[in-house]
């Protein structure tokens, strides 16, 4: 008899444990993140809760999937070279949420990168380098 009591006592806990794992699992926003003008989507784009430490970023689809316990929040959607853009949710969307990014105005200059062929153990020596053609070397 007691046995009997301490087994209903079990299923009910694993129950309740199981309908509350079910019940927290349901609250996500599911999104999409497309260029603005080509409608291509950003593959590795930041989206993040506002206000709270939690994210995602998006996947080879530009898909992201980000879950909450309270509306409203208000999504941060950042991605390199295109300007960064806040979405408030007030209710949860029935599908699937699309947010376009524009590209950033800022343009950057030219940048040139050179090398020498000095090491900067012949740079640090007291000698003098030059450098010899083959018709110095000959005379």
């Amino acid at each position: 008899m007691r046995s009997k009591f301490y087994i209903q006592k079990i299923l009910f806990l694993c129950c309740i444990v199981l309908f509350s794992v079910q019940l927290t699992a349901q609250n996500t926003i599911n999104g999409i993140v497309v260029d603005k003008k080509t409608n291509e989507t950003l593959i590795g784009a930041s989206v993040v809760v506002v206000g709270e430490n939690r994210g995602a970023s998006t996947d080879f689809d530009g898909l992201f999937k980000i879950e909450y316990s309270t509306l409203p929040i208000t999504l941060e959607v950042s991605y390199i070279g295109y300007e960064t853009s806040k979405i408030e949710i007030e209710k949860k969307p029935s599908k699937k949420i699309t947010i376009a990014l524009s590209t950033d105005k800022v343009i950057l200059d030219l940048i040139q990168v050179t090398d020498t062929r000095l090491t900067k153990k012949l740079k640090e020596s007291p000698l003098t380098i030059e450098a010899m053609d083959v018709t110095a070397i000959i005379e």
